[in-house]
């Protein structure tokens, strides 16, 4: 199932099972810009992507007058941008997301993607760009698809910690 469109962004994903202690299960990739972000065909556990993003959904950071945090995203310097723990998350999603570095900035009305898929799993993804990637998707868009993303999930005791 795609939730929102890969166009601007989206989350696809498939729940293939729930575990004794309602954890989930399942494949999920983000797309953004018409870029995918992970290995959908992998199966990982959803219920570690689901903490972050709830995190995310619900932040109150915001970067809007952090000049130098804006300067990090424009000059695409990920490994910068990654040392920096004040504005941003860094996704720890599990075997689908592999090979992806991912840092994402919530402001006050974008959220800024910033990713680069390892060299060595190029092999992996035939065709993705090289490099460091940037998309911007307006806050109310991302807000919206991950509210219907939690929606369309299982509901189970404990779906946002294992």
């Amino acid at each position: 199932m795609l939730i929102g469109s890969k166009e601007i962004f989206g989350i696809q994903f498939e729940i293939t099972q729930i575990s004794q202690k309602s954890i989930l299960w399942g494949k999920i990739s983000l797309w953004v810009d018409n870029k995918f972000i992970g290995k959908y065909d992998e199966e990982t556990m959803i219920s570690v992507f689901n903490c972050t993003l709830f995190d995310i959904r619900h932040s109150n950071k915001n970067i809007s007058n952090d000049l130098s945090l804006l300067e990090l995203i424009r000059s695409r310097d990920i490994d910068a941008l990654q040392e920096r723990e004040d504005s941003f998350y860094i996704l720890q999603l599990g075997e689908t997301f592999d090979g992806f570095r991912l840092s994402i900035v919530y402001n006050m009305d974008k959220v800024v993607f910033c990713w680069e898929l390892d060299k060595r799993r190029m092999k992996d993804h035939i065709g993705y760009p090289e490099g460091v990637q940037l998309g911007v998707v307006d806050k109310n868009i991302f807000n919206a698809v991950v509210d219907e993303y939690i929606g369309n999930l299982p509901k189970v005791k404990l779906y946002f910690a294992p």
